[in-house]
């Protein structure tokens, strides 16, 4: 009798532990998927007690690196980030969500060719993934390749007419091109999407002002500027619009603002194709 007691217990004790680790075992999935958007160290903490426990698929151990890479890259601690979606992309190199997040971590980094590289195969395994068209749009611009951009945001645009951010982004890209016309079509689509957005209010209000509208682009700069006081382009910009319009005092105010702000936002501006 007494060897059997003790058989009982020890199974029940047996029992008991493999439901407690189970139970820690959803808890640390739920944690690292982190659904509830808890601080980045939550996430992190469970998702490395999944790798370090060893006890999951390729797949499923694919899903805690990159779960743990995006909380990683939440505190912009980049390096880390791309060393964990690297990872995910060894066990599971099906899944393009892997590549397009390290994309973006090597563009948070400037590293635009590893990022485009990201981009494109993001693109090659799922060609309607608006948001990397529109990313690699964006290392394009950013390298000053514009019709290289402009063929991307296009890309995203035919995939989601209304993708909001590649219309203030092309806006921008037409702009830098030259196209006044298209680029004032693309800010208003955008504005009529997302009204308050102080970077497209920016953009349109140096559109209006190229094309010697300045009311216009003074009601843009003034609407960007309640939205993000600290624009140096848009204070530079109205300084401007003003100083056409003879408010000699307001447009001095501003652009000395501006200047503050950017020591070399006249150049800056020079550079856009202000005169």
């Amino acid at each position: 009798m007494m060897v059997r007691l003790v058989v009982g217990v020890a199974l029940a004790f047996l029992c008991a532990t493999g439901q407690a680790a189970a139970q820690d075992r959803r808890e640390n999935w739920r944690l690292c998927a982190n659904k509830d958007r808890e601080p980045p160290d939550v996430p992190i903490r469970a998702c490395s007690a999944i790798i370090a426990a060893g006890q999951e698929s390729d797949v499923d151990l694919a899903s805690a690196y990159y779960n743990r890479g995006i909380a990683h890259d939440d505190k912009r601690l980049y390096d880390l980030a791309i060393a964990d979606y690297t990872e995910a992309i060894r066990l599971d190199p099906s899944d393009p969500s892997h590549f397009y997040n390290r994309g973006n971590s090597y563009s948070n980094k400037r590293d635009f060719a590893r990022a485009i590289a990201d981009y494109d195969q993001t693109i090659k395994m799922k060609p309607d993934h608006v948001n990397a068209w529109g990313n690699r749009g964006n290392q394009w611009q950013r390298q000053g390749q514009f019709d290289k951009a402009l063929a991307d945001y296009s890309g995203a645009l035919r995939i989601d007419p209304q993708h909001v951010n590649s219309l203030s982004s092309r806006c921008w890209t037409h702009v830098r091109l030259d196209r006044l016309a298209a680029a004032l079509a693309d800010c208003d689509a955008s504005l009529g999407l997302r009204p308050k957005h102080a970077d497209t209010l920016d953009s349109r209000g140096f559109v209006h002002l190229r094309l010697g509208n300045l009311d216009a682009a003074i009601a843009d700069y003034d609407a960007a500027l309640a939205l993000d006081p600290r624009q140096a382009t848009s204070l530079y910009g109205r300084g401007t619009a003003k100083q056409r319009k003879g408010d000699t005092a307001g447009a001095e105010a501003d652009i000395a603002a501006a200047v503050k702000l950017s020591a070399n936002i006249a150049r800056e501006m020079e550079r856009y194709g202000l005169k």
